[in-house]
């Protein structure tokens, strides 16, 4: 038996090992936020997009954020990035900022108040695309066609159009997307 040696079946102690620490919505938004700070020339891009627009429409600035279709910040590094970003823009502003999406958790809501932000929900959340007031910065991110037709719909009938900046995904993309969906059987002849 020279040569072999025994295995012990008990539980060996390692030493140095590190405990794995899960990091709290707020720790994980300050990373997001520090690595925008990081990169300070796309945020200054989106600084001077937003002024530009402010400027054409003749608004000295805008008077709440609203957020559609963020997804969930506590789940998605994408989402954390766009939460991001909208604090690192409006951080000079003294505004309210309101989200809403049905995909935000529990976690994601706390995380929010935690902020010092209004997470829609109930029955103001079946309300949160319709008519908005003052000037208001409508952030939809991730929305569908139908979110923005019921947005500009809502908004167009109440005369609201001209307190709306919308920052979101180019319209004609969804028309050019639309009309390349419909087949030559659909159309009319």
């Amino acid at each position: 038996m020279d040569g072999y040696v025994l295995a012990n079946h008990g539980k060996k102690r390692r030493k140095n090992r590190s405990e794995i620490r899960i990091m709290t919505f707020t720790e994980k938004m300050e990373r997001e936020r520090s690595s925008l700070r990081n990169d300070p020339g796309w945020l200054d891009k989106i600084h001077d997009i937003l002024k530009d627009a402010l400027g054409r429409l003749h608004w000295a600035g805008v008077s709440s954020l609203r957020c559609l279709g963020l997804g969930s910040p506590s789940e998605s590094r994408s989402a954390r990035l766009q939460l991001a970003w909208i604090l690192e823009l409006l951080s000079y502003a003294n505004i309210g900022i309101s989200l809403y999406d049905p995909v935000f958790t529990e976690e994601d809501i706390n995380g929010f108040q935690s902020l010092g932000l209004n997470a829609v929900t109930g029955k103001e959340a079946l309300d949160a695309s319709h008519t908005l007031s003052n000037h208001t910065l409508l952030v939809m991110p991730h929305c569908d066609i139908e979110l923005y037709t019921k947005v500009l719909d809502a908004n167009w009938r109440h005369g609201g159009l001209n307190t709306l900046l919308m920052l979101g995904n180019p319209l004609d993309q969804y028309l050019l997307t639309s009309v390349l969906s419909i087949s030559p059987k659909s159309t009319p002849k």
